[in-house]
């Protein structure tokens, strides 16, 4: 077989092996990467509590961290009905750590409330 298509070129399997993990370094460093990247978001929170004040109100409480004082964003909040309708929604400004108190005003008796995300500008 080696006299008819030629025989095995040494240099040929070591460059192939070196690709291979050249391009499996990338590949990791990229996965890691990504998975810090979207596990430490600039801001983030937790609805902590909300009340249903009347038929047209409710308030949320909720805490908000900033990864760093440079960062400004908003959280959303929504209000939902028994019928998993959307009866009223806020977004407001997050300029740093602590927990926050929000009253909004919704199109009729809401049920309960979530923090839908926080996001930068």
């Amino acid at each position: 077989m080696a006299q008819r298509y030629g025989g095995a070129r040494p240099g040929r399997r070591r460059a192939a092996v070196l690709v291979v993990g050249a391009l499996a370094v990338v590949f990791l460093v990229w996965l890691g990467w990504t998975a810090w990247y979207h596990s430490t978001p600039p801001v983030r929170g937790g609805l902590v509590s909300f009340t249903i004040d009347s038929d047209r109100q409710v308030t949320a409480t909720y805490d908000a961290r900033v990864r760093n004082s440079s960062s400004q964003g908003s959280c959303l909040l929504r209000a939902t009905a028994t019928d998993h309708q959307t009866v009223g929604e806020t977004s407001v400004p997050v300029t740093s750590d602590g927990r926050y108190r929000v009253s909004f005003r919704t199109e009729r008796r809401a049920t309960s409330v979530e923090l839908v995300h926080c996001a930068t500008k």
